[in-house]
């Protein structure tokens, strides 16, 4: 089934379900990739009060983000449908999906995961920080925007690494793997086997193809305060030798 044969608020109330339980299962894994990709910024640890911390950020930043994605591929798809091939998802005689080629998919499904990262860009940002220095969410945000601004080097510091990482991982999840579905469907395997297939391919595609903006992205995030160091020391007349002590 692909997004467009359900409405935008069912594909909404299943991002958002689907993230929850993600970000739950997930949290200590996501803790160490982030301790792994910031180069020892984020220390490396098996507590669970110091793995756990920003959990309550990461739950509202993935289910916002997951949420949006969903809903995002879905409204996409239905405009492409109706003003590009004039077909109207769920109508008697088809599907839709018979009228979307596998390519136009994964585009619309890059897109929406583009677009999402304009709200999940800055709650990573937060929980990262609370993972770096403690602290409540709304703490760090407003931490972030006094100290650093709202722009690319505040709020938005890494955005274009987000964009860039959620348009590969959303290909994979809304895009690859439905799309995938229908193909090995059509070919005769059974919708459990298909669906099972498509989800390894989809998954393992957006995960290698996501992982080096991932990293980029965290790296950015994780040296909020040595960016803001290194400026705010060159502004104020430092020496090239001090620039680069305060940001080690």
């Amino acid at each position: 089934m692909s997004l467009h044969e359900v409405t935008d608020s069912e594909n909404v109330g299943i991002g958002f379900f689907a993230a929850f339980l993600e970000a739950i299962v997930l949290q200590p894994t996501l803790y160490w990739k982030n301790a792994a990709a910031s180069g020892g910024k984020v220390p490396f640890s098996l507590k669970p009060s110091v793995i756990y911390r920003g959990t309550s950020t990461a739950i509202v930043s993935e289910m916002q983000m997951m949420g949006l994605q969903f809903g995002l591929t879905s409204v996409l798809q239905k405009l492409y449908l109706s003003t590009v091939l004039g077909v109207a998802a769920g109508t008697a005689g088809t599907t839709g999906q018979e009228e979307m080629s596998f390519f136009g998919e994964v585009i619309l499904a890059s897109a929406g995961g583009a677009l999402s990262a304009l709200t999940s860009s800055p709650m990573e940002l937060i929980m990262i920080q609370q993972q770096l220095r403690g602290g409540s969410m709304l703490t760090q945000a407003r931490r972030i925007v006094t100290v650093y601004g709202v722009g690319a080097e505040g709020l938005f510091r890494g955005l274009s690494q987000t964009m860039l990482r959620d348009s590969v991982y959303t290909a994979g999840l809304l895009g690859i793997t439905p799309a995938g579905q229908n193909i090995l469907e059509r070919r005769g395997h059974s919708e459990r086997a298909a669906g099972f297939y498509a989800s390894v391919i989809g998954g393992v595609t957006c995960a290698i193809g996501s992982q080096p903006f991932d990293v980029m992205k965290t790296s950015f995030k994780g040296t909020l305060s040595a960016r803001f160091t290194k400026l705010s020391a060159t502004h104020s007349g430092a020496s090239m030798s001090q620039v680069a002590f305060l940001g080690s």
